[in-house]
């Protein structure tokens, strides 16, 4: 039992090996509803349960509105619906958990239409939010003498950092005034590394590690641009945090970047596609970007303001509609 933020948390530490399968999924599930137990005798009846993802925080939201009778909605962002990894047999508990909840959330169209193939009813969009107090432009101005790129995420081949380096050789190779820093750790970093030294990449290139959020939002306020070369996101949180601080970003076309990037913030390149990532590499240092258009961008769509009004309206319809049932 803790506050986190102002909020009592419960959390039981276990280990289950299985998981990632149905089977361990569903015993998730009921350690699940064995947590909220202890919640509801201590805080009380809650009026609505907001599930993130259907396996298995949705299917244990299914369970407990069927023992106890709460409300829920759902939130899913997994990409396992966009890359075909569902368990077996697991589609039966999407569908369960999706057609009894009270509202389905889809943090992207791309997601959505993946997801909706497993529920019958519809499913709303609402974006990930960024914090736009944390993240916040620099209060002295980005350097104009270097221009410094900066990706960041785990380091895993689907993020197609490799492609990065390549794409960065092929067009900024020995430029003293460019720059690429990578902010993540991962099973990649070795292979990433030797590829920047084959590439004649071992000045132009710092790998930063692990990096936290505090260390995320100084290495945005250093750079000048953000790239995501993604073969698959459902959203890019990243993108919209960089955003926030004021810088452009580059992404590629893979489910949720294109729903984010405008003309005015950044530039979309195809998956996989090394020269055109090239090019994109050197549009974004050519070109004047105005910051606070890209701020205002992040806070008018994804701010902690906007997003929460849109979540209170569910969770008000959830409640009148929990209401309205108990009294048929």
């Amino acid at each position: 039992y803790v506050l986190e933020d102002d909020i009592f948390t419960i959390r039981q530490r276990g280990w289950n090996p299985g998981v990632a399968s149905t089977r361990g999924g569903r015993l998730w599930s009921e350690q699940t509803v064995a947590l909220f137990r202890k919640y509801q005798s201590r805080s009380g009846r809650p009026d609505v349960i907001h599930a993130h993802n259907s396996l298995w925080a949705g299917y244990a939201a299914f369970l407990i509105r069927e023992r106890f009778g709460i409300p829920y909605v759902i939130t899913e962002h997994s990409s396992d619906f966009r890359l075909h990894r569902i368990p077996a047999g697991a589609d039966k508990l999407i569908r369960l958990a999706g057609d009894h909840a009270i509202c389905r959330i889809s943090v992207s169209k791309a997601l959505a239409a993946a997801y909706q193939l497993y529920v019958g009813k519809r499913i709303e969009i609402i974006p990930n939010v960024v914090d736009t107090l944390f993240f916040t432009p620099p209060a002295v101005p980005r350097s104009q003498t270097t221009f410094s790129y900066l990706a960041v995420g785990n380091l895993l081949e689907m993020k197609g950092f490799h492609l990065l380096l390549r794409a960065f050789a092929a067009k900024l190779c020995n430029l003293s005034d460019v720059v690429l820093r990578i902010g993540g750790a991962g099973p990649e970093r070795s292979r990433l590394e030797h590829l920047a030294n084959d590439l004649g990449l071992k000045s132009q290139v710092e790998f930063l590690g692990g990096i936290d959020r505090e260390k995320v939002r100084s290495a945005m306020r250093a750079a000048n641009a953000l790239v995501l070369p993604s073969f698959q996101e459902t959203f890019g949180v990243v993108l919209i945090e960089a955003m926030s601080t004021g810088i452009p970003v580059i992404a590629t076309r893979c489910g949720g970047p294109e729903e984010i990037i405008t003309a005015d913030t950044g530039l979309l390149t195809s998956p996989g596609d090394v020269e055109e990532l090239g090019k994109a590499l050197v549009e974004v240092r050519e070109r004047v970007w105005n910051a606070e258009l890209i701020r205002h961008s992040a806070e008018s769509r994804f701010s902690s303001g906007v997003i929460t009004a849109a979540l209170t309206d569910i969770y008000r319809s959830a409640i009148r509609a929990d209401n309205i049932h108990s009294k048929s």
